[in-house]
């Protein structure tokens, strides 16, 4: 009776894997990059869970993810590169964790961004 669409991200998909009406991406434990553009436009995703062992969230990662309310990153997360979550203009909480070197430019902009 849910319109959840749930989705397991192991890094090894091609953004088309992606389902196009995907609500929910959890990360699989061996995930260390966020390819960039992965979830791009996935406009209905709410829920992202991501994993420990996290490195990288790759630029436009998220652009235009517009039903996302919060993200934390976990602690082994050291770089959010450019427009990671640019036009994602539900994102009211964002949890920064100890370990975060680089916030790449316009990461949770809501303008214009190349």
């Amino acid at each position: 009776m849910s319109n959840e669409v749930e989705f397991e991200y192991t890094g090894k998909e091609e953004r088309e894997d992606v389902p196009k009406d995907v609500t929910i991406v959890r990360f699989h434990s061996s995930v260390e990059e966020v390819s960039n553009s992965m979830f791009r436009e996935c406009e209905r995703l709410k829920v992202v869970v991501l994993n420990e062992e996290l490195q990288k969230i790759g630029t436009s990662s998220f652009w235009k993810c517009r039903s996302l309310e919060s993200i934390t990153f976990p602690s082994t997360v050291t770089e959010v590169d450019e427009c990671a979550f640019f036009s994602c203009y539900n994102l009211k909480t964002v949890i920064l964790n100890e370990g975060l070197k680089t916030i790449g430019g316009g990461a949770f902009a809501s303008a214009c961004c190349k």
